[in-house]
């Protein structure tokens, strides 16, 4: 598999380049030093290569413990009934990172559990301006703080806490 990146998604960078020094101080950068194995001059190995876009296997291995849909998947016996009602995930359709292509197929997936979590796609935002103002009703901030007040509120008079 290959990675390409494109500079449409990369909208908040003035230039719009993604460049290896964006790779390495950016979000993937970070996920590299954390998640990565080490070469032999101690740094980080990638994930994949920027100037060809060529995966690791031995790096992708690595970083598989911290996929959130496989851990989800592989013990959804044991996880699903203890996270029920628990999950609320949310990307922008625009993704700066292009999370809402993992996101997608997490809600996919979770909706073919049945389950009643809350995973969203939010049309026409991206990493940066999803959450909005948490003056403005219509932006997920917003949606999201009431909802937990309404939930805290719920909990505290003794009630079942429903999903709103």
């Amino acid at each position: 598999m290959r990675v390409r990146l494109t500079n449409a998604r990369n909208r908040h960078r003035p230039s719009g380049n993604v460049t290896p020094l964006t790779l390495a101080v950016g979000g993937l950068g970070n996920s590299q030093t954390t998640r990565s194995p080490r070469g032999p001059a101690g740094q980080p190995e990638r994930l994949f290569d920027p100037a060809t876009g060529v995966q690791d296997p031995e790096v992708q291995r690595a970083w598989s413990k911290w996929d959130i849909h496989r851990v989800l998947d592989e013990g959804w016996a044991r996880l699903g009934p203890k996270l029920a009602g628990k999950l609320h995930v949310f990307a922008g359709s625009e993704d700066s990172f292009h999370l809402n292509e993992s996101v997608t197929l997490l809600c996919a997936f979770l909706a073919g559990k049945g389950t009643r979590e809350t995973c969203e796609i939010v049309p026409g935002k991206n990493h940066f301006d999803l959450w909005g103002d948490a003056t403005d009703p219509k932006s997920t901030r917003w949606r999201i703080e009431h909802e937990m007040a309404q939930a805290a509120a719920a909990g505290a008079r003794g009630e079942p806490q429903l999903r709103v």
